[in-house]
């Protein structure tokens, strides 16, 4: 991932409490002198940035604070002896590092150590580098609470030290300009992930000055001296370690995957279809043509919960709930040994912002694209299970959101293939998804570089997608279309809105949690140009929705239902004054309508001619969990419910 933004703190927080270690044994450089002059005591904080790994993935660069603290003596003479001494640092990670080290990878403690931490000692033009051995931080608590500092403990000591003899003027005490940090992040389930932390320092290094006196008179030294102190610190160290490290990792892995598997197969299966089904019965379509023979199609749409767990790069990044909301089509009437006909589903995934934040902010992902390969649908009849696998379900490489909040859907597709209903089907054939599939997944980062990701997913209890009826051509031309009232009231544009008034208000509090619910919530009393606001139950969620003014059409754009479930549109700023209706459709079909009052546009109004504002359909992207929702949207053939619309408030 990136740098020290907000978001990006989860991961890398583990790794980052070693570094602070590391840092902060370099930062407690204070040197004191037993028989010399009094102790002053040091201290000052440091910006180190640093490179972060966790189980071999690389978390990018982030900015840990370090504060160090120890003594050292007033002053020295040339040779003397510094004795040597404890030296207490506190690191303070980002709060991305916690959070994605909380709760991706569920760490709970924290150690770590460094073996590569030194002080430096500059005087007479010349620099000394000081090891400091056994700088580390013992096991401590990861906080669990959103925005709680996570301070890390460490201590070290630094070693006797003699004052060079060419010690002139003073001696400027430094931190090392790069330090690395092993540290070890221990899971809620006692696991442990191994962390690495590469750290390089700020322009600015010095950490204190001792001052040096003439060799025979350590009393008075002390005294002498302190006019000499700030003239020669600034001027040789800062500018000669910074420059080489932070730049070797990420420039080899990017360009091996992302070419070879978008391009193969959407071409041969949609030309197909057509052609096959409209001949196998022709006495049951008295109604249509002879090229729809068994009935016409239904539109099936139905989301899902899969609960997945994700790693990245290798990384275990713990379980996730991922939506998936499928469509497709199905007959609405079947015969034993009748071939269906291979067809497209269409699939949503909507991945949680806790993804979304350390795919974009800690991976520094941009896009994702992915696929899998052990999906299927089942079909139950007659007592019998039989899993029918679904071709070619993948998501193209598409972008992954950088703005908090902003919903992550990822589109995907695949084929359910032709289907012949066996000969043992009795009343009617059910639809499931899969209780369990698996996706392969690829982020593509901001350097070019990519990272494998993988989800194994596993489904919620009701997995029923839809039901096809099974029988003969008897009931079909008389009863058919009465036999589906409940879930075909494809009449919907006509008795909903006028049942609106009546029975919205008696029905909305039970139906709160109707997932196939709409509800206004804004006035129906509105000017041109105000907004108009709906809440959408969670099979909506990801589904990209029209809006229009009616009863002469004036388009009022397209919106993707969020995750919160509330989408906003505007009231044309020509909409003529009068009553109308705001019409909400889904794939053209009208699923929500409410009676609305234009007032006349005030002459102080917008005066702009825009007859209707239009969002883009939200980009798609895929994270680890990209492919969750190729999986099981992969055979949404369930059927779609009736909505209810409510309206909450009105204006008098």
């Amino acid at each position: 991932m990136i740098r020290t933004s907000r978001t990006s703190q989860r991961l890398v927080a583990a790794g980052s409490s070693a570094a602070a270690l590391a840092a902060a044994a370099v930062v407690g450089v204070g040197l004191v002198s037993p028989a010399s002059a009094a102790d002053v005591e040091l201290e000052k904080s440091f910006d180190y940035t640093c490179q972060v790994t966790a189980g071999g993935l690389n978390l990018g660069e982030h900015v840990i604070g370090v504060l160090a603290s120890t003594t050292a003596p007033e002053s020295v003479s040339p040779g003397e002896v510094i004795a040597p001494r404890t030296v207490n640092i506190t690191l303070t990670m980002p709060e991305l590092l916690r959070q994605s080290t909380a709760m991706l990878l569920q760490g709970r403690e924290a150690d770590g150590e460094s073996t590569d931490s030194a002080v430096t000692l500059t005087t007479g033009g010349e620099t000394t580098s000081v090891p400091i051995p056994n700088l580390g931080s013992p096991r401590t608590p990861i906080p669990q609470t959103a925005n709680e500092p996570w301070t890390i403990p460490a201590s070290g000591t630094v070693p006797e030290i003699t004052t060079p003899a060419t010690a002139t003027g003073s001696v400027v005490l430094g931190m090392p300009s790069t330090f690395s940090i092993a540290a070890t992040i221990y899971k809620a389930d006692d696991s442990t992930v191994p962390s690495t932390l590469t750290c390089a320092g700020p322009g600015d290094l010095s950490l204190g000055t001792i001052a040096v006196t003439a060799g025979s008179e350590p009393t008075t030294g002390p005294t002498s001296e302190p006019t000499s102190e700030p003239t020669s610190e600034p001027t040789t160290e800062p500018t000669s370690e910074p420059t080489t490290e932070p730049t070797s990792e990420p420039t080899t892995e990017p360009t091996s995957e992302p070419t070879a598997e978008p391009t193969t197969d959407p071409t041969s299966e949609p030309t197909s279809e057509p052609t096959t089904e409209p001949t196998s019965e022709p006495t049951t379509a008295p109604t249509t043509t002879p090229t729809d023979p068994p009935a016409a199609d239904v539109d099936l749409s139905k989301r899902f919960d899969y609960t997945c767990r994700v790693t990245a790069g290798g990384l275990d990044l713990g379980s996730h709930v991922i939506g998936v909301l499928a469509e497709t089509t199905i007959p609405s009437r079947v015969q034993v040994g009748d071939v269906i006909s291979s067809r497209g589903v269409d699939i949503t995934l909507t991945l949680p912002e806790l993804l979304r934040q350390s795919t974009a902010m800690l991976l520094q992902g941009r896009e994702a694209e992915g696929g899998s390969t052990d999906s299927s649908i089942t079909l139950t009849t007659g007592g019998q299970t039989q899993a029918v696998a679904i071709q070619d379900l993948k998501s193209a490489r598409t972008p992954i959101p950088q703005v908090a909040d902003e919903p992550w859907l990822i589109p995907a597709t695949g084929t359910v293939p032709e289907i012949t209903v066996p000969e043992y089907a009795e009343t009617s054939v059910r639809l499931g998804m899969p209780e369990a599939f698996t996706i392969q997944a690829t982020i593509h980062k901001a350097d070019g570089s990519t990272v494998p990701s993988n989800l194994t997913c596993a489904g919620p209890d009701e997995l029923g997608l839809g039901s096809i009826p099974v029988g003969d051509a008897e009931p079909e031309p008389t009863t058919g279309p009465t036999s589906q009232p409940t879930t075909a009231p494809t009449t919907q544009p006509t008795t909903e809105p006028t049942g609106e008034p009546t029975t919205a208000p008696t029905t909305g509090p039970g139906d709160d949690e109707d997932p196939d619910a709409v509800e206004l919530l804004s006035d129906d009393v509105l000017s041109p140009g105000d907004t108009i606001t709906f809440a959408f139950g969670s099979n909506w969620i990801g589904k990209e929705l029209e809006f229009e003014l009616r009863s002469d059409p004036i388009p009022m754009g397209t919106k993707v239902v969020p995750t919160s479930g509330e989408v906003s549109v505007r009231i044309p700023t020509n909409a003529p004054a009068g009553s109308h209706d705001v019409v909400v459709l889904s794939r053209g079909e009208v699923i929500a309508s409410v009676p609305v009052e234009i007032l006349p546009a005030d002459a102080a109004a917008d005066t702009t001619d825009d007859d209707w504002i239009s969002d883009g359909y939200l980009a798609a992207t895929g994270g680890p969990a990209v492919s969750a929702a190729l999986l099981g949207g992969v055979l949404v053939l369930a059927g779609g419910a009736a909505l209810v619309l409510r309206r909450r408030t009105r204006r008098s």
